[in-house]
């Protein structure tokens, strides 16, 4: 088979993915009139806990088990929205479990994640942005509901890139939570902090960690647009030259392992985030 046959055999298969996930939709519409006659929950932790178990083990360790559990926190996140907005529609009435559509800068895995779950809980839609200007723009705009934004941090004081948003008349601040910040230094499976050049992270993480910058001026630190994106690029490049300042769970998420830990000036280090509401609507 040449080039074009193999690609002929991948677009195959990607209908019958896209086939299959039609099928999973219709299936978890029935699933979710069930839920509504019963009274049951539109959750289930303890079902989504054994999926997971499942499905990691179908491939036979051709598919990473990470890249498995990415795919299909995605289903599942999908699945139950789909099931509020039945739900919704089917009672005429806004569902406990309807998923609130919440804004913020950042990937998954992010401190800014974190604080959205601690601040309005598990049953919410994350919009992560790669800049705070997309993420107020989406509040702003409707697509979002909340905005949940970092105010201050501990250690650098105000955090520069938001405090102009933060003053504008047309937003307003509804709750605040604080998130404990704990840095690590993290990399591919295989690296060694002897091998590490470049270090990438967002900017107000390298300035908490601006000591331990200074004491290794053997690594060149690269400003970008995430913590939790900075560690998930870098395994998915499979740099073994690279390593990002993010948090422990971060790296766990996406593959990567724990370098050093606890490399921010101060090891009492939390950020104040604030939950945003748009004032004009």
């Amino acid at each position: 088979m040449n080039l074009d046959d193999w690609r002929k055999e991948i677009d195959d298969v990607d209908s019958e993915i896209v086939s299959l996930l039609a099928r999973r939709v219709q299936i978890a519409r029935e699933i979710s009139r069930l839920k509504q006659i019963s009274g049951a929950p539109i959750r289930d932790r303890e079902r989504e806990t054994k999926i997971f178990d499942r499905v990691r083990g179908l491939s036979g360790g051709t598919v990473e088990p990470r890249v498995v559990d990415r795919v299909y926190k995605a289903i599942l996140s999908e699945s139950r929205r789909m099931q509020a907005v039945e739900r919704s529609r089917e009672l005429g009435i806004a569902d406990d479990c309807e998923l609130k559509k919440v804004a913020i800068q950042g990937a998954q895995g992010s401190y800014s994640e974190a604080a959205a779950h601690l601040a309005l809980g598990a049953n919410i839609e994350i919009l992560g942005c790669d800049t705070f200007d997309e993420a107020f723009a989406l509040l702003r705009s409707g697509v979002a509901e909340a905005a949940v934004i970092p105010r201050e941090n501990s250690i650098v004081g105000e955090i520069g890139s938001t405090c102009e948003h933060l003053k504008a008349a047309d937003l307003k601040a509804v709750d605040s939570v604080k998130v404990e910040v704990r840095h690590v230094l993290a990399g591919i499976p295989d690296a060694r902090i002897e091998n590490i050049t470049h270090i990438y992270s967002h900017r107000e993480a390298l300035r908490q960690c601006g000591s331990f910058l200074r004491a290794n001026p053997q690594f060149k630190s690269v400003e970008t647009v995430d913590t939790a994106a900075s560690i998930r690029d870098i395994v998915w490049e499979n740099d073994g030259r690279a390593a990002a300042i993010c948090s422990e769970s971060a790296a766990r998420l996406y593959g990567g392992v724990i370098l050093q830990r606890d490399i921010a000036d101060d090891r009492d280090n939390f950020t104040t985030f604030v939950v945003l509401e748009n004032a004009t609507r």
